[in-house]
């Protein structure tokens, strides 16, 4: 045993020496090391060179990106951004800063409250007051103000899916043709885009929504404000309002849902949202 002894040191020895130099693990970079945040200086170098839509861009890339690495405290400094660059721009620039002003309210916890800030800055001064203010709750590209895309369903399958629900219990896929009432309007397809926004409504905010589709579906449209699916007021062809929403706690335009006889329309419905100022 003794004999075997300086050679099992000598490996002892040998095996730490090997692994005092091996490098550790080094832990995971931080996403302002990943670069995630590089946006931020861009949106810095927009501002200032004049270009207040590629800034705004910036910045809301930057604010997707800090939610998307759970770093709340981060988002809401961008957003807390977009509104002080809408502060500055709104002396001399109204119409760029609205939707700096716009995208804090949008992004926020409470709409409501927000909306009334941004609203009383630009009701501070008569140079950039006006009585009527517009929230696009939609995007270009047919998604919602968040992000979400619509969902599109054919109803034609729907007396199978419930067919099959009947027989197994189980539903083959989610949507709105598991909360179809008797009252629907008859129709091939359906439309449907939740609007995520975020809000106690208290103190509330009476306004209006309007819905409008640039293809003009056949299809009646309807909304939903935290109760059941009602009908919107159609106003001309592919355009339709909403009855005054926001006047109670709790109340605000959650979904909205268009029936058709044809595919929906690619980019859907313009959903927004109107607050106005009456005189007194």
């Amino acid at each position: 045993m003794k004999r075997w002894m300086p050679p099992l040191v000598l490996l002892f020895l040998a095996c730490a020496a090997v692994i005092a130099q091996l490098p550790g693990t080094a832990p995971d970079p931080t996403p302002f090391q990943r670069g995630s945040y590089a946006v931020l200086a861009q949106a810095e170098s927009a501002l200032a060179a004049g270009h207040p839509a590629q800034s705004l861009k910036a910045l809301r890339v930057g604010y997707d990106r800090a939610q998307y690495e759970g770093q709340t405290a981060v988002a809401e400094r961008i957003r807390r951004r977009m509104a002080l660059a809408g502060k500055a721009l709104l002396p001399t620039n109204p119409e760029a800063a609205w939707p700096f002003l716009e995208a804090y309210a949008l992004l926020g916890d409470n709409f409501t409250r927000d909306a009334a800030a941004v609203e009383g800055l630009c009701l501070s001064d008569p140079k950039t007051a006006r009585p009527r203010f517009v929230y696009h709750l939609t995007r270009p590209d047919g998604c919602s103000f968040w992000g979400n895309p619509p969902e599109a369903e054919w109803r034609g399958l729907w007396p199978l899916w419930n067919g099959w629900k009947a027989l197994t219990g189980k539903a083959q896929v989610s949507g709105a043709y598991l909360e179809a009432k008797p009252d629907w309007p008859e129709s091939q397809f359906t439309w449907l885009l939740s609007l995520p926004m975020r809000t106690t409504n208290r103190p509330p905010m009476p306004a209006i929504a309007t819905l409008e589709s640039p293809s003009a579906p056949s299809g009646p449209c309807w909304f939903q404000d935290n109760g059941p699916f009602q009908p919107a007021l159609l106003q001309s062809s592919g355009h339709w309002q909403t009855p005054p929403i926001m006047t109670k706690p709790g109340q605000f335009l959650s979904r909205v849902l268009l029936f058709t006889q044809d595919l929906p329309p690619r980019k859907g419905l313009a959903v927004t949202l109107i607050h106005e100022y009456k005189p007194l």
